[in-house]
């Protein structure tokens, strides 16, 4: 049987040897897991497998994934940049240049949205719950717990503007991710126009499965394939979930349209190894990890993570009613 170069961009119909037992890899952080699960409900016969970028059984068997990639017919990639990790071989450039001839490349995203989250920290060395900037300003500041968790179930803790700023910052950013890092299979266009309204990530990289199914389906389509993953079943990516923030919940359910039926509607908090926990509940115990630690130790905290002081900024400029908002003021 002759195989042919099937350059993903020039994809028609379905090459007659997509007809037969596909080896398919999946190269990317934790949602290569579950587009793993999602493709092997509709290609059970298929052989797939994949590797967690991040994790630490990619770098221990490296043989393995260099053999992965050379004998799959198809690899779904997303766009990991040269030298991550200190070695060439988990990057994109490199996977190009050695998967077979014959096989078909298609470069998804790494699914990132943050617009429904804009608070979301990386503040877990402080407890393993403290993953919210503006609860660790209000302990920095010495706001009282009770008030403090008030204030963070309030309707009014962001304006409108400040939300919608928000969620436009991350589209931009998306869109730009998506044009520098060459995609072939997007879901952008989904994420515009639905993510404005319903949360479709558990947190800021953990997307439902109606967004990865969407996704599948789309490098499916690429390749002109019949089978389609469905919209709704197991979400195979639901822990951790934060509920969005009530002032944003409250900003999308106003003015957007009817949630579809796919979409999540857990109203607690999942995390790993506890049980799911009421969001009132779960803000009092973060904010007493929080308050084991000394202003200080705090400030320099957010200080380190980027995005907590970059979006405390973003609301100090915006004069929003949170006090002492203006320390994070850097113009």
């Amino acid at each position: 049987m002759r195989h042919v170069r099937l350059n993903v961009k020039d994809v028609g119909a379905a090459p007659y040897w997509l007809t037969r037992v596909m080896k398919v890899h999946i190269h990317g952080n934790c949602q290569s897991f579950v587009l793993f699960h999602m493709l092997k409900e509709v290609c059970p016969d298929w052989d797939i497998s994949f590797y967690e970028v991040h994790a630490e059984p990619i770098m221990q068997n490296l043989a393995d994934y260099r053999a992965l990639i050379g004998a799959a017919d198809i690899v779904l990639s997303q766009p990991i940049h040269p030298g991550y990790r200190d070695t060439t071989e988990l990057s994109l450039s490199w996977i190009r240049d050695y998967v077979k001839p014959s096989a078909a490349l298609i470069v998804i995203p790494a699914l990132h949205f943050s617009g429904h989250h804009p608070e979301f920290a990386a503040l877990a060395h402080l407890g393993d719950l403290c993953q919210n900037s503006v609860a660790a300003h209000l302990t920095m500041i010495g706001m009282a717990p009770d008030r403090a968790v008030d204030l963070l179930l309030s309707a009014d803790l962001f304006d409108d503007a400040i939300i919608r700023t928000e969620i436009d910052l991350q589209l931009v950013e998306m869109n730009r991710r998506e044009t520098s890092d060459g995609i072939d299979a997007s879901v952008s266009d989904i994420i515009t126009s639905q993510a404005v309204w319903f949360q479709m990530f558990h947190i800021v990289n953990h997307p439902s499965r109606a967004l990865c199914a969407y996704l599948i389906n789309r490098a499916l389509e690429r390749l002109d394939l019949k089978q389609r993953v469905a919209i709704a079943g197991t979400d195979y990516m639901d822990n951790p979930h934060l509920p969005m923030c009530p002032a944003i919940a409250h900003f999308c359910s106003a003015n957007g349209p009817e949630p579809p039926d796919w979409l999540p509607r857990e109203p607690r908090v999942l995390m790993p190894n506890r049980h799911p926990t009421e969001v009132p509940d779960y803000l009092a115990e973060m904010m007493q990890q929080l308050r084991r630690h000394t202003a200080a130790d705090i400030e320099a905290a957010i200080e380190a993570d980027w995005r907590s002081s970059e979006f405390l900024g973003r609301l100090a400029k915006s004069g929003a009613a949170i006090p002492e908002i203006e320390t994070w003021r850097r113009e």
